[in-house]
């Protein structure tokens, strides 16, 4: 309803200045409302990140360590949800630390092990992020659907974020390409579970 509100409002052959003000500013309002209606994150709260990918090896699979050592690489597919409860898991849980003074920018710490999915290192399985005790900066950006993409704030192309990748069932960082790879769905864990 808004879309049609602004086009009927604005005239196509001579537009002014104040009634495009008028038109942009209840489409920003109508988005700001629409957003209110969309499952946001909490900051600090614990949450499984889950893949909003349809492709088999990473349908409603969580993030999770495979392996609790500093350095290494964060693991998708392959986790056995059909035995384990996610939600129970330290190792598949995640909070969204706010880094100081970076309006919408987000550290992601792991509840099992305290440390942070690390900083970009580049696109591809060779440079994707580590795990870390320095915090990675990270942005989220709505993908449509409930799901999120999960981007490094360092980045300037929004095509470019963190994906599934089902070669070496890690999560990395390449652009876009098919598969809802870049998707991401938030549940939040009970704090009992902390």
């Amino acid at each position: 309803a808004a879309v049609k509100e602004a086009k009927a409002a604005v005239s196509s052959t001579q537009p002014t200045v104040p009634v495009l003000k008028v038109a942009t500013d209840k489409m920003n309002a109508a988005f700001t409302t629409f957003m209110g209606h969309v499952g946001q994150i909490v900051a600090n709260q614990w949450y499984n990140i889950v893949s909003g990918s349809y492709l088999d090896f990473a349908t409603n699979q969580p993030m999770f360590l495979g392996s609790t050592s500093t350095g290494n690489k964060v693991s998708i597919g392959g986790y056995p949800i059909d035995e384990i409860n996610i939600a129970s898991d330290p190792y598949a849980i995640w909070r969204f630390v706010p880094i100081e003074g970076k309006d919408g920018q987000y550290a992601i710490q792991s509840l099992g092990t305290g440390q942070y999915l690390g900083e970009y290192r580049g696109d591809g399985s060779d440079n994707a992020p580590l795990m870390s005790h320095k915090k990675g900066a990270y942005k989220l950006m709505y993908a449509g659907n409930g799901k999120f993409k999960i981007l490094q704030a360092i980045l300037k192309n929004e095509e470019d974020g963190l994906k599934t990748d089902e070669t070496n069932k890690i999560v990395l960082n390449w652009a876009y390409n098919g598969g809802n790879q870049q998707a991401w769905k938030f549940q939040a864990v009970e704090s009992s579970q902390e």
